[in-house]
């Protein structure tokens, strides 16, 4: 959670390399705040990680 804004990122282990990381890149730098949140999760490695299953009951339970 950053600014009051709860944040996800899943990630997966790919068994393919990725091709072409320009077109990554430029898809990111389309869109700044999506490159404002992945810089901010780069830049505190502390930042607490919640698997997809824990932010589903978290917003559960907020519901409620």
């Amino acid at each position: 959670m950053a600014d009051g804004k709860l944040f996800s990122l899943e990630v997966h282990h790919l068994d393919f390399p990725v091709e072409n990381h320009d077109n990554l890149k430029q898809e990111i730098d389309l869109y700044p705040e999506l490159k404002d949140s992945l810089q901010r999760f780069l830049d505190n490695p502390e930042m607490k990680r919640y698997t997809a299953k824990e932010l589903k009951e978290q917003r559960y339970d907020q519901r409620r």
